[in-house]
């Protein structure tokens, strides 16, 4: 599947800011719903909780998601 502007924006967000976890969960979010690509949203999900893994709101959609 070709990626679209919303795809090449986030990953030039991410590019630019790795570690903003709220970046990142859009990211995954847009992954998940728009792309119906699970990887993706997981290993995003999953970079999103290295920079912040206290944050309960990025555990409540990662596990929300995952399950």
């Amino acid at each position: 599947m070709e990626k679209g502007a919303a795809e090449k924006y986030f990953e030039f967000a991410v590019r630019a800011n790795s570690l903003d976890c709220k970046l990142l969960c859009e990211y995954a979010s847009f992954s998940w719903k728009t792309r119906k690509d699970a990887d993706k949203a997981e290993e995003l999900y999953k970079q999103a909780l290295e920079a912040a893994p206290d944050d309960p709101h990025i555990v409540a959609r990662f596990t929300a998601k995952m399950m």
